[in-house]
């Protein structure tokens, strides 16, 4: 008669400073949030998951202050809060930590791998600083405000930027 395997246990990692450390139990991991080592954005990784930032894990939620963006100030209103589209795609790197960024911003939905929407009262300079300071020299970034009508890109090269910049002031291609 084969002897089964005993069942083993699930494996968690975590990511620090783009290091992994692992593998730890989930009960272990659980003790490094409340000890305040794994934050909500901390990368964690389950298995042979993909890495997900740990305030989106079920086991691990309940263990984080909601993640609600924090309230508009109280001279804010609704119809003051921008609307901003958020187009990356990250080459050279992980997207945890930019989704973190963007999280910290306000209410966001990443649309697919390369878009997210954000709906924030963070000013648009400050948006595009916290952003730009989480892609690599040859990660293309274009953020557009679409309430207040303010548009930013970096890392796309010469010949796209004077394109955008043309189609931006109204020529159109060929012209």
């Amino acid at each position: 008669m084969a002897i089964s395997p005993a069942p083993v246990p699930d494996s968690w990692f975590v990511s620090v400073d783009g290091k992994s450390y692992g593998p730890y139990t989930e009960e272990q991991v659980a003790g490094f949030v409340r000890e305040g080592r794994v934050t909500p954005n901390t990368p964690v990784m389950r298995n042979r998951d993909p890495w997900m930032i740990a305030s989106l894990h079920t086991q691990f939620a309940p263990l984080f202050p909601s993640r609600q963006p924090p309230p508009p100030p109280s001279d804010v209103s609704e119809k003051e809060l921008a609307k901003v589209v958020i187009i990356a795609e990250l080459r050279t790197g992980s997207s945890i930590a930019f989704e973190g960024a963007i999280a910290k911003l306000g209410s966001s939905y990443r649309l697919n791998h390369f878009v997210w929407l954000l709906h924030t009262n963070v000013p648009f300079s400050q948006i595009r600083k916290d952003l730009a300071s989480h892609v690599g020299r040859n990660d293309p970034l274009f953020i557009s405000d679409t309430t207040n009508r303010r548009t930013a890109w970096i890392n796309f090269g010469p010949g796209a930027e004077a394109t955008i910049k043309s189609l931006w002031r109204g020529a159109l291609p060929g012209q």
